[in-house]
């Protein structure tokens, strides 16, 4: 609840101080909690240990650890054109990918040195980021004078409602779209379902005794393929689409994210496979097929007024919280069940993953194409 809160009043300072400022500010949460946590660990004989969960007192800063990914993909928003948004938040998910596969070489490299030494350029890293966020313009202002009409005169100039009850309204009137609400359907059922990269490894090593060595590797050359998914492949097929098939970016958007629906939906069934060589392709096809969640992102822009795009995508960050806490106790109860029944049975995890995702591809079926959402939730609101 108090995540919650606090991510509520982050998307009301996003339109009071601007997108960058909030950016900064989450940053400056983050760095604070690591700094506490760095101090609690190298004062230990002064702090008790338990004292480095007040950490998360100071992700509250800037509404926690959810905002900046929130941020930026509202910034994108704001001053990309519809047309190349999606291969933007592709590039950007690249950027985390990357991230996650040279980090833990890179810090257990350093530990070797020093433990103190990747804290330290982590901090440094995090303060620098913090720096660089203050020199980007900001985005919302400019963003809402083009998009206001001459019928309602400068957007400066009109009344500025905020608070927790305007944004709780913007996400009531987001619920009056059936596509913004199937699209909410496919992305929390997703989120459900790719919160379990932890999980995938301890699956494999109980049910096949396979090494956890290996199975190291194996991610790692997962995580490449999805590299190369989202940096070559799939911008490529979007522009194709774009340029060359003549298709709107809404029904490009559409046709990527229900394809990559049915991948992911068909690897979480093979995940459920009997053997090893079906439950690696099946793993290997959820990460191609993960990449839906990205285009849903993009997808959810189409359906919102410019201006709610920072409350549609902190709601979103939300059921990205969600669907974390919704994925533990769903997995341990089914893979608990599993190896109890024992055989084919075992891969029940996967074969309830494979029916949320099933349902999400679904869902991402139904959206319709046409864009009068938008405007029936700007009429609702008048």
């Amino acid at each position: 609840m108090t995540y919650s809160a606090s991510t509520a009043c982050s998307d009301d300072m996003m339109n009071r101080i601007g997108r960058t400022k909030v950016l900064a500010l989450s940053f400056l949460g983050i760095w604070l909690a690591g700094c506490w946590a760095g101090l609690v660990v190298w004062q230990r004989n002064i702090f008790p240990i338990w004292t480095i969960w007040f950490s998360t007192a100071f992700q509250a800063i800037g509404g926690g650890p959810g905002i900046p990914m929130t941020m930026i993909y509202t910034i994108i928003t704001d001053v990309q054109v519809e047309a190349e948004r999606t291969n933007t938040f592709f590039y950007v998910s690249v950027c985390g990918m990357i991230a996650d596969l040279i980090a833990p070489t890179l810090a257990a490299s350093l530990m070797a040195v020093s433990p103190w030494l990747p804290f330290t350029i982590g901090i440094s890293a995090m303060a620098f980021a913090m720096l660089l966020t203050l020199s980007i313009p900001e985005t919302y202002h400019a963003r809402t004078r083009i998009t206001s009409s001459p019928r309602q005169g400068p957007i400066d100039a009109q009344p500025k409602p905020y608070g927790l009850l305007h944004h709780l309204n913007l996400i009531l009137a987001m619920f009056k779209s059936r596509s913004l609400c199937l699209i909410f359907l496919s992305f929390v059922g997703e989120q459900l379902i790719l919160k379990n990269s932890g999980f995938a490894m301890r699956y494999v090593s109980k049910r096949f005794s396979w090494p956890l060595s290996r199975f190291g590797y194996f991610m790692s050359a997962r995580a490449l393929v999805g590299i190369l998914i989202y940096l070559l492949i799939l911008p490529r097929i979007s522009s194709f689409l774009q340029h060359r098939m003549l298709s709107s970016p809404l029904h490009k958007d559409l046709l990527l994210a229900r394809t990559m629906g049915i991948i992911l939906a068909i690897g979480l069934f093979l995940a459920a496979g009997p053997t090893l060589g079906c439950v690696l392709s099946g793993l290997l096809l959820v990460t191609i097929g993960s990449s839906s969640t990205t285009i849903c992102r993009s997808i959810a822009a189409h359906f919102v007024d410019s201006r709610h795009v920072a409350s549609m995508y902190t709601f979103l960050n939300l059921l990205n919280t969600a669907g974390a806490i919704l994925a533990s106790p769903l997995l341990a109860s089914t893979f608990v069940l599993g190896m109890r029944w024992g055989g084919d049975w075992q891969g029940l995890p996967y074969l309830c993953l494979g029916v949320l995702g099933t349902i999400s591809a679904i869902a991402l079926f139904l959206i319709r194409r046409g864009t009068g959402e938008v405007e029936e939730m700007e009429d609702d609101r008048e």
